[in-house]
C-alpha cells in the first residue's frame, strides 16, 4: 500500500511538473497566461517532493527560504504585493527549460551495445573525454550516471583518471552549454543579453579545460591502462538538430524568448523522432512513463530553484525599497575579475553559484554595464565553481554515487581550476577589448 501511494505521489509531482512545462511555454510564446499558473504547478511538485531530498538539501533550502520569507516580510510591511507574485514565478522558466530537456534522454543516451566490451589506452581516454563533454552539453548530470555507472562496474570505483575525466569534462560544458541551468538563469537575470555572443566566447574556454585534461591525463604512465566508455557519436543527432533549430528559429524570431524556445524544441523533437522510430501509441507511454517517473527525479533542483526565486525577490525588492546600490560607477574588467573571485569564494564555503548570481545580480544590475561581460563572468564562475569546490552538485553526486570524497576530487582538480582562473581573466580580457574598439 505504501508503495502505491508512494508511486501516486511522484505521478502526480510529475504531471505537476509537465503542466508547468505547458504553461510557462504557452506564457512564452503568447503572454496569454500568466506565470503565475507555472509557478504554483512547480510549487505543488516542490512540495510533493520534498521528502525525497536529502537531509543535507532540506536544510540548504530552509536557509535560503529563511532568508528570503525576512526580505519578503520586511517588502511586504512596505507596501511592495508584487514580491508575492514574484516569488512563485521568478524562476518558473528557468524550471520548465530543465524539465523539457530531460526529454531529451530518450532518443540521447550514450548506451553500450550488446556485448560491447570497454576501450583501453590513450586514445579511449580522449574518446571519453570528449564524449562525456558532448554527451553532458545536452542531457546535464545524466552523463555521469550512465558512463560513471559503468565504469564503475568495470572496476569496483572509478580511478583518478576517470573520475577526473568525469568532473571536469562535464563542468566545460557549464561554460558554454544553452541546456544547461547556468546560462539559462543568466538570461533569466540579466536583461538584454546575447547568449549565442555567450555561447561564442564560452566555447574556447571550454576547449582549452579539454585540452589541458587530455594533454595533463595523457602523459600519466597510468594512461595507458585507461578503461574508457565506447563512444557512438551518432547518437548525437538528434541533439545537434536541436541546437541548430534553436539558434535558426532565434535567428527568424527574435522577439520569442530563447528559454521557451530551448523548453518547446525538445518535447517537439523527442515526439516526432519518436514516432518515426517506433509509432504514435508508443510514443505517448515512453513520454507518460518519462513524465511520471523521470521528471519527479530532478526534485534537488526543484527545491533549490524555487527556495532561490524566494530569495531573489525578496533581496531585489529590498534592494529597491531601501536603494542600496554598489559604489561604483560602472562595471568593467577589473570589477568584473573581482566578481568572478567573489563567486569562487563563495563556492567554496558551500554556497551554490545559483545563490551568488540571483543575489549580486540585484546588485550589479543598477550599475551601467556590458550585460555580456556580467553574464559572462557569472557564467564562469559557475562553471569554475562546479569542478574547483567540494560542494558542488556534480561532486556531491558523484561522492554519494560513487564513493569518491568530495575534497580529494576537488584536491585532484585544483592546478586545473587554478589555470582555468588564468584563461578566464584572457577570455574577459580580450572580450573587454575586442568590445572597446568594435562593438
Amino acid at each position: 500500500m505504501t508503495h502505491k501511494k508512494h508511486s501516486a505521489v511522484l505521478s502526480i509531482a510529475g504531471i505537476l511538473l509537465f503542466s508547468m512545462i505547458c504553461l510557462s511555454t504557452i506564457h512564452g510564446l503568447t503572454g496569454f497566461v500568466s506565470p503565475l499558473g507555472a509557478g504554483i504547478c512547480a510549487w505543488l511538485a516542490g512540495i510533493l517532493l520534498f521528502k525525497r531530498v536529502s537531509r543535507q538539501q532540506k536544510y540548504q533550502v530552509w536557509i535560503i527560504l529563511t532568508i528570503g520569507f525576512i526580505c519578503m516580510f520586511f517588502s511586504l510591511s512596505q507596501g511592495k504585493t508584487a514580491v508575492l507574485v514574484a516569488a512563485v514565478s521568478i524562476n518558473q522558466a528557468v524550471l520548465a527549460m530543465l524539465a523539457a530537456v530531460g526529454f531529451l534522454r530518450l532518443v540521447t543516451q550514450p548506451r553500450l551495445h550488446k556485448h560491447e566490451t570497454l576501450p583501453t589506452g590513450k586514445a579511449a581516454l580522449l574518446r571519453t573525454l570528449y564524449g562525456v563533454h558532448l554527451f553532458g552539453f545536452f542531457i546535464n548530470m545524466s552523463v555521469l550516471v550512465i558512463m560513471g555507472d559503468r565504469l564503475a562496474a568495470h572496476q569496483t570505483g572509478l580511478s583518478r583518471q576517470q573520475a577526473i575525466i568525469l568532473s571536469r569534462a562535464f563542468a566545460m560544458a557549464v561554460l558554454w552549454s544553452p541546456f544547461f541551468a547556468a546560462m539559462a538563469v543568466i538570461y533569466l537575470y540579466i536583461p538584454h543579453i546575447n547568449f549565442l555572443l555567450l555561447m561564442a566566447m564560452g566555447l574556447p574556454l571550454a576547449l582549452c579545460g579539454l585540452w589541458l585534461t587530455g594533454h595533463e591525463l595523457v602523459s600519466e604512465a597510468e594512461s595507458q591502462h585507461f578503461v574508457g566508455y565506447p563512444m557512438h557519436f551518432a547518437s548525437l543527432w538528434v541533439p545537434s538538430l536541436l541546437a541548430v533549430c534553436v539558434v535558426l528559429v532565434h535567428f527568424l524570431f527574435p522577439q520569442l524568448p530563447v528559454l521557451t524556445l530551448i523548453t518547446l524544441l525538445p518535447i517537439v523533437l523527442v515526439v516526432i523522432v519518436l514516432s518515426l522510430q517506433q509509432g504514435l501509441p508508443a510514443t505517448f507511454h515512453q513520454i507518460f512513463m518519462h513524465i511520471t517517473h523521470n521528471l519527479p527525479t530532478m526534485s534537488g533542483e526543484l527545491l533549490l530553484f524555487l527556495a532561490a526565486g524566494v530569495m531573489a525577490a525578496g533581496i531585489s525588492s529590498v534592494l529597491q525599497i531601501t536603494m542600496i546600490q554598489l559604489p561604483l560607477s560602472h562595471f568593467g574588467l577589473l570589477e568584473a575579475t573581482l566578481l568572478l573571485f567573489v563567486i569562487l569564494l563563495i563556492a567554496l564555503i558551500g554556497v551554490h553559484p545559483l545563490i551568488s548570481i540571483t543575489t549580486l545580480s540585484s546588485l550589479f544590475l543598477p550599475i551601467p554595464h556590458d550585460p555580456n561581460l556580467l553574464g559572462m563572468t557569472f557564467l564562469m564562475g559557475w562553471g569554475l565553481g562546479v569542478s574547483g569546490t567540494p560542494f558542488s552538485a556534480m561532486h556531491l553526486m558523484m561522492q554519494g554515487r560513487f564513493h569518491l570524497s568530495s575534497y580529494l576530487i576537488t584536491r585532484w582538480n585544483i592546478r586545473f581550476t587554478l589555470k582555468m582562473i588564468a584563461l578566464s581573466l584572457v577570455v574577459l580580457y580580450c572580450y573587454d577589448l575586442v568590445s572597446y574598439y568594435f562593438i
